[in-house]
């Protein structure tokens, strides 16, 4: 829960921050509308928050180094 309510935090803020100073373009916009809208959801879901913790954290299973 505290890695879901940082993130959500900051992306709020990164995205006012970026608006703010005219920084912000169409996809980095997009971006951030697409993770606050995941960040609710799984704010909100009563059961699980792993899968958003891979993807914050860059561990899937597309993405894990094979050893061998």
């Amino acid at each position: 829960m505290l890695l879901i309510c940082h993130s959500m935090a900051y992306f709020t803020y990164d995205s006012i921050i970026e608006i703010y100073y005219g920084t912000d373009d169409f996809l980095t916009n997009m971006h951030h509308v697409v993770v606050v809208v995941s960040t609710c959801f799984f704010f909100f879901n009563k059961f699980g928050g792993y899968e958003y913790i891979g993807k914050v954290s860059g561990i899937n299973e597309f993405s894990t180094p094979s050893y061998g």
